[in-house]
């Protein structure tokens, strides 16, 4: 597939699903998504090297800079309807696998992400920026994310949760509840939770890998 055809399946996509309205920063957001896509690379030094605009490279680095900076632009807002479309047909026969993970980036930022996984691969539902050089993110962040992604999970769909010992925090394992389902969450290996019906939802409670329910504040068993 050619640059032209390429440029111009991204301009129709991206008008479905970011009415923008605003034509020059609709140009530059499909020039940034094929430039990526040919360079295979997050770094904006790389992705200026593949757009078609004849300028200095440090000129073309600004742009990319002045348009990731635009207060306009809603990442999550406008990645919100290929996140409900990922979920369908991740959850096609009710039940969903859902992993949250936290990933140093550089810079003194982790990347704090929830990712659905489907054939095979893990896609994005959800993500955010933490500026912590070392050290795990914050539970009031993790339940911000998961109750999110909740908002997109269809009824009736059992969704499962993976994590590490970073998300094995009592209070994250008190709010989850994460569309009504069995639900794992690999914090320490002991542990997990398991669903509660109550009036109007389904609540968590932590449970070991036998799946008999622990008493509150327990980490574990078995």
């Amino acid at each position: 597939m050619n640059n032209s055809q390429l440029h111009r399946i991204w301009r129709q996509r991206l008008a479905q699903l970011a009415p923008d309205g605003c034509e020059s920063r609709l140009t530059n957001m499909v020039l940034l998504l094929v430039a990526l896509f040919q360079a295979r690379s997050v770094h904006l030094s790389l992705i200026a090297r593949k757009l078609p605009v004849r300028a200095k490279k440090a000129s073309l680095e600004k742009r990319l800079r002045r348009l990731l900076n635009n207060g306009a632009i809603r990442p999550r807002q406008w990645y919100r309807p290929i996140a409900v479309r990922l979920i369908a047909a991740a959850s096609s026969a009710r039940r969903l696998h859902l992993i949250i993970d936290g990933t140093r980036i550089g810079f003194g930022f982790q990347l704090l992400i929830v990712v659905v996984a489907y054939q095979g691969r893990a896609l994005p539902l959800v993500w955010t920026w933490v500026r912590h050089r070392r050290g795990h993110s914050t539970t009031v962040k993790q339940i911000k994310l998961l109750r999110y992604v909740q908002g997109l999970i269809p009824p009736g769909v059992k969704a499962s949760l993976v994590g590490d010992c970073e998300f094995g925090n009592a209070l994250l394992l008190e709010q989850l509840d994460v569309g009504g389902g069995t639900t794992r969450c690999g914090n320490p290996a002991t542990t997990c939770v398991s669903p509660t019906t109550q009036a109007g939802g389904c609540a968590w409670t932590p449970c070991c890998p036998c799946n008999r329910a622990l008493p509150p504040g327990s980490d574990g068993c078995c």
